[in-house]
């Protein structure tokens, strides 16, 4: 087994998630089978819109920092459009989700 205890405790742990999914490039159903394996259960629909929303928020941030690598003059290839995609294709989902759950 391998621990990366680089940035252990300091943030959420969906954060990692997000990334993994994002860097992956895993669709819908591979991120959610990766989900459950990861709470070895089936997510509730709380933890799976939580940790949805942190691939939104993984994309965006790999996005942002693409870009700042490409203006600094490193080329980041077509990582820069798939970090884009992952945060576009899946924020009207996941806010749904979540305007789901407020009028519960």
């Amino acid at each position: 087994d391998l621990i990366d205890w680089e940035y252990a405790g300091m943030s959420d742990v969906a954060n990692d998630f997000g990334t993994f999914v994002v860097c992956s490039q895993y669709d819908e159903a591979q991120g959610n089978k990766a989900l459950d394996f990861y709470f070895d259960r089936h997510a509730t629909s709380e933890e799976h819109r939580h940790f949805w929303g942190l691939v939104v928020m993984a994309g965006w941030c790999w996005y942002i920092w693409s870009l700042v690598k490409e203006a600094e003059g490193a080329s980041v290839g077509e990582w820069l459009f798939i970090y884009y995609r992952y945060a576009v294709d899946y924020i009207d989902k996941v806010l749904g989700w979540y305007d789901q759950a407020e009028t519960k």
